[in-house]
């Protein structure tokens, strides 16, 4: 009877054990945020593409205010459309690398983490679909040439359950 009643135990003991070890698999919201300000590096600085060529004019940027503010130098074509521009001393401060190909990286605001917001698992195909907020914040006179505002950004991004846990997809 005592060998009946510690294999009864023994069973009930991994019978939990394997509860708690199936609960833990799932998906937390900590867990997700942890890996999401992991892999996009938040808060952190969110960052454009610049292009300081001829093609310029044919973006939606408001050139002319960044020359207003002393941080571009526009140099014009007859007719008035952009030859090439450049970024003034004022304007470094702001680029992230070097000058390439007429185009630059510049800084535009501040990215900070919101919330998670919802989690859809998919049980049977291992993948969860994680919706989140990111608060744009700190625009700088580039984001506003971008007509940026500050506020929430809704994201979703997807998660793969591995048999080590779960990791971002992309």
């Amino acid at each position: 009877m005592k060998k009946v009643k510690c294999i009864l135990e023994a069973g009930f003991i991994i019978l939990i054990a394997s509860l708690f070890s199936s609960c833990s698999s799932n998906l937390t919201r900590n867990n997700a945020e942890a890996m999401i300000r992991e892999k996009f590096h938040l808060p952190g600085t969110e960052t454009r593409n610049l292009n300081l060529g001829f093609e310029a004019q044919y973006y939606s940027i408001d050139y002319d205010k960044l020359e207003n503010e002393g941080l571009l130098v526009l140099t014009k074509m007859m007719g008035g459309n952009i030859d090439h521009s450049t970024l003034t001393e004022k304007a470094k401060e702001y680029a992230v690398g070097n000058v390439q190909n007429s185009q630059v990286q510049i800084k535009v605001a501040v990215l900070e983490f919101g919330e998670i917001t919802g989690i859809v698992e998919q049980k049977g195909s291992n993948i969860a679909e994680v919706k989140y907020n990111l608060v744009r914040k700190n625009i700088t006179p580039f984001g506003q040439a971008f007509k940026l505002n500050e506020g929430t950004i809704s994201k979703e991004i997807i998660f793969t359950k591995y048999d080590d846990g779960w990791r971002i997809e992309n």
